[in-house]
């Protein structure tokens, strides 16, 4: 289970650092079998970019 927390933090954490605007940020976690799916709404109306980093 520490993989699902570690991935559902970094979700999270992008959604409130990067989302522009809105009206905040909202987790959903739903869990069935050996499942976990969480979804992220951060507020934004403009969808994703994509950009590359260089390291």
């Amino acid at each position: 289970m520490d993989t699902a927390t570690l991935c559902t933090s970094e979700l999270v954490t992008n959604a409130c650092v990067h989302a522009k605007g809105g009206d905040g940020s909202a987790l959903s976690l739903s869990v069935a079998s050996a499942r976990v799916r969480g979804i992220v709404y951060d507020g934004d109306d403009n969808p994703p970019v994509m950009t590359t980093t260089r390291r």
